[in-house]
């Protein structure tokens, strides 16, 4: 999937004729979408976190993360609520023309509640928790009694939360977030990872107890989306 050009902070226009790029790359979000959504509709009694992270950087995890849950909140499946977490490179923040520059970091290590860190988006019924300051991580503690209780919180108001992961070689405390997940996929990016060292990385998140969904092979010169158990 090339996730390059996907739509950033505007609703997607379905509209569009079907030779047209953008409503090619709905069509493929909106496949991934359903795919997961089915997946998780054994659970449906209480929020789903799903989160993404990739085998290397570049590989269009945040734009994708940006776009499903745009897409999620259209299908009326909200409330929706994207969480960055990737503090090597946030972009969730851009890509919504948020300023605010509080965010999850502060609520990792106790600055503030759950709900200060959270901020309305253009889209209706979806929400952003920016990922706030990274340099507070090499200043501050972060307590892990924190991580749970954000999601416990935000699982009782939002029906889907994503969480925008860094790449697996620069996780951290990411991966205190993506144990949080009933679900992680992982992107890997074509014709620049191997199969062995996705498989060495993706053996390496399930020992580390992170539920490992499936794989998503992204920057795809064809644009067919393959989402595929691992």
């Amino acid at each position: 999937m090339n996730t390059n050009t996907l739509v950033r902070t505007k609703q997607v226009d379905r509209t569009n004729p079907s030779g047209n790029r953008n409503h090619s790359i709905v069509s493929e979000v909106d496949t991934l979408l359903w795919r997961i959504k089915a997946r998780l509709e054994e659970k449906e009694d209480t929020g789903q976190v799903v989160a993404i992270t990739s085998c290397c950087r570049g590989s269009g995890v945040s734009t994708l993360i940006a776009n499903i849950a745009v897409q999620a909140a259209k299908n009326q499946l909200g409330p929706i609520l994207i969480i960055d977490a990737n503090t090597s490179g946030p972009r969730q923040h851009k890509f919504f023309r948020h300023k605010t520059k509080v965010g999850l970091v502060d609520v990792l290590v106790g600055d503030v509640a759950p709900h200060e860190a959270i901020f309305p988006t253009s889209v209706e019924t979806l929400d952003i928790m920016p990922t706030g300051l990274p340099s507070l991580l090499e200043s501050s503690r972060v307590f892990g009694g924190n991580c749970e209780k954000l999601f416990h919180w935000a699982r009782k108001r939002y029906a889907l939360i994503f969480v925008d992961l860094p790449c697996i070689s620069e996780m951290r405390h990411g991966l205190m977030i993506a144990r949080q997940a009933e679900m992680t996929l992982v992107a890997i990016r074509s014709n620049v990872v191997r199969r062995s060292d996705a498989v060495q990385d993706i053996e390496r998140l399930i020992a580390d107890g992170v539920q490992v969904s499936g794989t998503i092979l992204s920057r795809q010169t064809i644009s067919t989306p393959r989402f595929f158990r691992s």
